[in-house]
């Protein structure tokens, strides 16, 4: 199973008593792509992600956002959240459509290569 890979955590605000958490981060795609979505981990147990910051990890993810991604060639890939179960913060996926087919809802095949392609996301939660 592929995953994205945090690269770098540019932000983190955590809110008050029952606020809403935010990270702004750096994720590189898998180097082979699940077909259904690959998982962002954003849980305490990716020891890269809290490598980078600690107080990145959550305990749950209600979303992602797309801010950004590296390298204009690769602005055809649309990365959409699935939050995972019960907003687990280790079993979202981000499902990946390719706006260049000629059905732009086509998901990007299995097995694809997406390891060159970064994306800058904004992640929230708890």
């Amino acid at each position: 199973m592929g995953s994205f890979t945090v690269t770098a955590v540019k932000s983190c605000s955590v809110g008050g008593p029952g606020g809403c958490k935010r990270a702004i981060i750096r994720a590189t795609g898998p180097a082979s792509y699940d077909t259904g979505g690959s998982v962002l981990d954003m849980s305490s147990a990716n020891t890269v992600l809290t490598g980078l910051n600690n107080e990145a990890a959550f305990n749950a993810v209600q979303g992602v956002n797309v801010l950004g991604v590296g390298a204009a060639a690769s602005d055809k890939y649309r990365p959409l959240f699935v939050p995972g179960s019960s907003d687990s913060p280790s079993t979202g996926v981000l499902k990946i459509r390719d706006l260049s087919s000629t059905d732009s809802a086509t998901e990007v095949a299995g097995s694809a290569d997406l390891h060159g392609t970064t994306w800058t996301f904004e992640v929230f939660g708890n």
